[in-house]
């Protein structure tokens, strides 16, 4: 692994016009490297629990001799521990990436968490969840989340954006806070919070490093929105602003937080029970929980079909709905980007999809739709839908906005990536981590289509549940062939596949109402997962131009895992595919590069994004065929018969 870190070079520190490349090279060398750990029975992810009986109680009582001393809270947070180390050593798909990109070690941070849960019996619960959510962050995946049961949140009524180093103020809640008792304005400076630079206070509200511009805009979002379901401590009282404004004087502000207090008990006693004597060494081996068994086809099809989104994704979409004026929140209907042009049509409000036609400056009709995020269902489809096929009637070109998009749903994303394209769409393929609980959800698909009349059962559930997609091949030969691979790979002794499309859909195949005239995507670094992917496929089939800063490069499917606990822990999510591009590229910390780069200025922020605004107008601009020149008028005469020709005959 360090040959090949040597070999390609430091992929973090690459700038992102190289860092795809450098990926890609990294990617094979890292995937070659575990295909022949595999071949030489060196690599079992997730790992066997392996030696004889003698061995395992030997091994017990060492645990058991580890525990000796600890409290009853201390041994039920050290199982919790032991749980969740087991989720991400045996089933998270990125480990070697991880290792190799970030140095990630989880026995390291595994034993930093024990020992400081071993050494302080009067830990608290809120303690303990502290570090175990800076357990999960060493991940440095934006896919990879922890939430806890909690009621805990503040909030300020404004919103603090960075541009060229400085901090500003980018929206205000006047509602909450009137002119007359906030007189400052959008674009005035945020010099301090709380007496601390302001991007000292971001740094403190950044996990564990990832990719910086991302990790930046995301603290800038905890910078005024606290809420203990992610594990960050929540304020209350009031924050103290130092404001410079317009004309240069510095004034300290005074706010208070809307604050929300924590109606879970805490530090309640644990009830008693048996301590678990299943460890291994460097890590515990803790079995996950069985699955639920049904034969349901639902049940089934649930189980397979991948989920792209981040793991607050269902988070950031009530804070949105919660908060409808501020355009700068991940999956707002309506996003930070300024109208475009005169409006020449706007749908209406009750829409759950905002779009609307404008003029630009040398008259021609562009559309523009928003796509605030990818957990729409058929509904929303049929919606988008109908905005293309009148789009594609009257504009000349299509501005797509998914900038602050959390991800969604990897079918409803094809759904509207059929409707942008009139050839097949090649989809990134991936592989995947799998155990014996895909195994028997495999089998069990195979098994249900064979029975008599299942093909329309299945067209059925999965038209409930694709989001609008119509695939190539029938919904249930598809899913057949992609349970088939996972059995074939864990026969094969495979629990980290070979690459394979998900859902084993190649293709995306064009709808029957599709855009065919220039499309320009609008992208920034708080795009994850299918705001990853949905850029990504239009490039690498030619079939848009992407403008913005790079995505976050969540570049994976997605599981959630619960599991029974005294310690408030609401639910773990982790990455349980890698992806790669149709050039070899991951996606992973990776993230797409634009094709026309655009950081947000200064200028921006103070001036509604007029720069922002024409730049878009500019890029979309020489992307436009020449209008098509208006028929000639018929001469008065016909030069060759000086007669006027018949309404309607060709000239």
């Amino acid at each position: 692994m360090g040959a090949a870190v040597e070999e390609v070079g430091p992929v973090a520190q690459a700038p992102a016009e190289s860092a795809q490349g450098l990926g890609a090279k990294l990617m094979r060398l890292l995937m070659g490297t575990r295909e022949k750990a595999v071949s030489e029975g060196s690599y079992d992810a997730p790992r066997a629990a392996k030696g004889a009986a003698s061995v395992k109680k030997v091994r017990a009582a060492k645990l058991q001799a580890s525990n000796a001393g600890l409290t009853p809270e201390q041994k039920t947070m050290i199982q919790a521990l032991d749980r969740v180390a087991a989720l991400y050593t045996e089933h998270y798909a990125p480990i070697e990436w991880k290792q190799t990109q970030y140095q990630v070690d989880f026995k390291k941070e595994y034993e930093k968490v024990r020992s400081a849960v071993a050494s302080n019996p009067k830990i608290t619960t809120r303690e303990f969840q502290d570090l175990l959510a800076g357990f999960v962050n060493s991940t440095r995946d934006y896919h990879v989340g922890i939430q806890f049961y909690s009621t805990e949140k503040a909030r300020l009524p404004l919103f603090i954006m960075q541009a060229e180093g400085k901090y500003f103020i980018a929206y205000v809640d006047r509602q909450r806070l009137p002119e007359r008792l906030f007189p400052y304005h959008i674009g005035d400076e945020v010099v301090e919070f709380d007496g601390k630079p302001v991007a000292e206070v971001l740094k403190g509200l950044t996990n564990t490093p990832n990719v910086a511009s991302t990790d930046a805009r995301l603290a800038e979002m905890r910078l005024t929105s606290r809420n203990r379901q992610t594990g960050v401590a929540v304020p209350k009282g009031a924050a103290i602003l130092k404001i410079r404004s317009a004309d240069g004087t510095l004034q300290d502000v005074k706010l208070a937080w809307d604050y929300t207090p924590e109606m879970v008990p805490g530090d309640v006693p644990v009830r008693g029970g048996v301590q678990a004597q299943n460890g291994v060494e460097g890590l515990p081996k803790i079995e996950l929980p069985a699955q639920p068994k049904t034969s349901g086809l639902r049940e089934l099809l649930r189980k397979l079909i991948p989920s792209m989104a981040h793991p607050f994704a269902e988070l950031f979409k009530k804070q949105a709905a919660g908060a409808e004026s501020n355009k700068f929140q991940i999956g707002a209907r309506e996003s930070f980007v300024p109208k475009l042009g005169k409006v020449l049509w706007e749908i209406p409000k009750e829409s759950p999809i905002y779009a609307y036609v404008y003029e630009n400056e040398q008259g021609r009709k562009i559309g523009y739709i928003r796509i605030p995020d990818y957990m729409g269902e058929e509904q929303h489809a049929q919606i988008f839908a109908q905005i293309i096929g009148q789009f594609q009637k009257i504009t000349d070109g299509l501005v797509i906005d998914q900038v602050n998009n959390p991800g969604g749903s990897l079918f409803y994303m094809y759904a509207l990536l059929s409707m942008l394209t009139s050839k097949p769409l090649v989809t990134p393929q991936h592989r995947l981590i799998i155990d014996e609980s895909d195994a028997y959800w495999a089998a069990g698909v195979i098994q249900q289509a064979k029975g008599q009349g299942m093909k329309k059962a299945f067209m059925d559930e999965m038209g409930s549940q694709m989001g609008g997609y119509k695939p190539a091949k029938s919904g249930m030969e598809a899913v057949v062939e992609y349970a088939r691979f996972i059995l074939s790979e864990l026969k094969a002794g495979r629990r980290f596949t070979n690459l394979v499309s998900l859902f084993g859909m190649d293709e995306i195949v064009p709808a029957k109402v599709r855009y065919t005239k220039p499309i320009m995507v609008l992208i920034n670094e708080l795009d994850f997962s299918c705001g990853d992917f949905f850029p990504a496929i239009l490039q690498d089939n030619g079939a848009a131009k992407l403008f913005g800063v790079r995505t976050a490069g969540a570049g994976g499917g997605v599981k959630s895992q619960e599991f029974a606990n005294q310690v408030g822990v609401a639910g773990l999510s982790y990455t349980w595919t890698i992806a790669q591009r149709a050039n070899g590229q991951p996606i992973e910390n990776i993230g797409v590069s634009p094709d026309i780069q655009y950081p947000i200025s200064a200028d921006d922020i103070k001036n509604g994004f007029a720069g922002y605004k024409k730049a878009v107008n500019d890029a979309l601009s020489g992307m436009l065929p020449a209008p098509k020149a208006e028929p000639a008028q018929a001469e008065e005469e016909d030069e060759t018969s000086g007669e006027q020709p018949e309404p309607g005959t060709a000239q």
